[in-house]
């Protein structure tokens, strides 16, 4: 979304890639790839709050 909203006019597509060998099948089989993936996830979340807030027009 918030890239999206940086490049409206861009079409982007996403690959899945092996990266310190976890996988979109193996990430949740081990602790350090569930660790990996949601550090992520809230990073993502935590940074662009206000961005995302604003792309939803979401009321305050």
């Amino acid at each position: 979304m918030l890239y999206q909203l940086a490049f409206p006019e861009v079409e982007m597509s996403v690959v899945p890639v092996d990266c310190y060998g976890i996988t979109r099948d193996n990430w949740h089989m081990q602790e350090y790839g569930v660790d990996r993936v949601f550090g992520e996830l809230a990073r993502c979340g935590n940074q662009f709050v206000g961005d995302i807030k604003e792309y939803l027009k979401c009321q305050k």
